[in-house]
């Protein structure tokens, strides 16, 4: 016992670490090359989850403006990454280890390369102070023992383990003070590159207008225990008040850099127009029942009805060479193993259905799986009720499935992105005249007045560049 004991003290002591930022010493089980190496680990399931913006020119802007902030950080040495992430939802955030990521959603939001710079920073800020490494020493705090453990026998290492607690304190956000302390270091990293700090405190106003839409996926996501937006942007104003920076806004060159970047879902994760799911990547259309709510990313579909209590899922990629809907299922069954017992029966549409009882968190449930492969996509849809009550609730679920099918061409033009497309006004020009080009149900003139930073004037000023959402 007493070898565990100096084993202990051992791993606390060597783990001690100076903090980049403030100078001082604290407790940090990574190392900083660990660091680097769990912040490597997680950037490819970053980018399986949320697809990376495919457009080169935007994705170099976005790393020429980071690596500038980068340079002047706390931390010039990493060799940091900046990705553009395929997802529409108005989000930032960074990994352990110099990964930062911004979404086109958040891109769409902003309207000048002073306030990315800002937004950027922000990120760089939770880099350069270790919060991920901080948010994770303290969480893996109760796992001590097993700390000293792996520091006697390595080869145990368990990266899931770290990867859970670094997603949780990344991508969900962190708590009131380091949120803070980001916010000093993205404007002091802004200020350095030369960038106009009285531009920072705007894409807080856009997240004050934007938060009763976050619906738990906004800027750091549903955990963040973020301070309260008011307050932020008041603590902004006065910050930028005592570090103005320099002159560089950069409105026309990031308006230009951003022009033609779609808005709004992307094509594998599909919108809902109307009581239609339209998926444009898998050539899929379905009719969401009434009274069931949908939910939909990357090539997934769930459908839950308001009472809660089952659930109606359907997951969609490319088809691979040979696969019919009968190999999709028996693969499916087979991977199953010996908890299901199968009964088999065929689905309109050539795609296979089996029935398979199954116990899911230790209740009995039964499930019904189809695998529907046509014109190289497969489709499958798990639909799940407690076992006493899934033959009174199937008929429902088939009644969903079966209106899966192909889309019409009307409906293959409605499920194509909207882009942003920048343009140079004329004056007299209303934002109530530009906005007519825009099919979004409420982006009405002054929604588009607010999304150009104009705070709800009527009005662009002449020649100026705007920016408007169209098909």
């Amino acid at each position: 016992m007493g070898r565990w004991l100096v084993a202990a003290a051992f791993v606390v002591v060597a783990a001690c670490a100076v903090n980049p930022v403030t100078g001082r010493h604290q407790l940090a089980l990574l190392s900083a090359e660990q660091e680097v190496n769990l912040g490597a680990h997680e950037h490819p399931g970053i980018l399986k989850q949320y697809g990376e913006l495919q457009a080169p020119a935007v994705r170099e802007y976005v790393a020429r403006v980071g690596r500038q902030l980068a340079a002047r950080s706390h931390r010039p040495e990493l060799d940091y990454h900046f990705t553009v992430l395929d997802s529409p939802v108005l989000n930032a955030f960074a990994l352990p280890g110099g990964y930062v990521y911004v979404t086109r959603g958040l891109l769409a939001e902003l309207n000048n390369e002073a306030e990315l710079a800002g937004v950027i920073g922000h990120e760089i800020g939770h880099v350069t102070a270790r919060h991920g490494v901080t948010r994770y020493t303290q969480q893996a705090g109760y796992q001590l023992l097993r700390g000293v453990a792996l520091a006697l026998e390595p080869r145990l290492a368990n990266w899931t383990q770290l990867s859970d607690l670094a997603f949780t304190a990344t991508v969900r956000g962190y708590g009131r003070k380091e949120e803070l302390q980001s916010d000093e270091l993205g404007l002091e990293y802004a200020a350095a590159a030369g960038y106009d700090t009285s531009q920072l405190h705007h894409f807080f106003e856009t997240l004050q207008r934007r938060e009763r839409d976050a619906d738990g996926g906004g800027f750091h996501g549903l955990f963040a225990t973020h301070p309260e937006t008011a307050q932020r942007i008041e603590r902004m104003r006065a910050l930028e008040r005592a570090r103005p920076g320099g002159k560089l806004v950069g409105r026309a060159a990031y308006l230009r850099a951003i022009d033609g970047i779609p808005v709004g879902p992307a094509p594998d994760q599909g919108r809902v127009v109307n009581n239609r799911y339209l998926n444009l990547r898998h050539d899929v259309g379905l009719t969401i029942p009434t009274g069931w709510e949908a939910r939909t990313a990357r090539g997934r579909l769930l459908l839950t009805p308001r009472g809660g209590g089952v659930a109606w899922e359907a997951r969609m990629r490319t088809a691979r060479a040979g696969e019919t809907s009968q190999t999709v299922i028996q693969g499916l069954l087979a991977q199953l193993g010996s908890q299901a017992k199968a009964a088999w029966s065929r689905h309109p549409h050539g795609a296979q259905v089996a029935d398979v009882e199954a116990v899911a968190e230790g209740r009995p449930v039964g499930v019904r799986i189809t695998a529907w492969v046509h014109q190289g996509h497969v489709v499958v849809v798990t639909a799940i009720a407690p076992r006493v009550s899934f033959a009174r609730i199937a008929p429902a679920f088939d009644q969903i499935t079966t209106t899966l099918v192909p889309l019409t061409p009307r409906e293959a033009a409605l499920a194509r992105p909207f882009h942003l497309r920048i343009q140079r006004v004329r004056a007299g020009t209303t934002f109530a005249k530009l906005a007519e080009v825009d099919p979004t149900p409420g982006h009405d003139g002054r929604w588009l007045s607010y999304f150009n930073g104009y705070e709800g004037a009527p009005r662009p000023r002449a020649n100026d560049l705007v920016k408007v959402i169209a098909p």
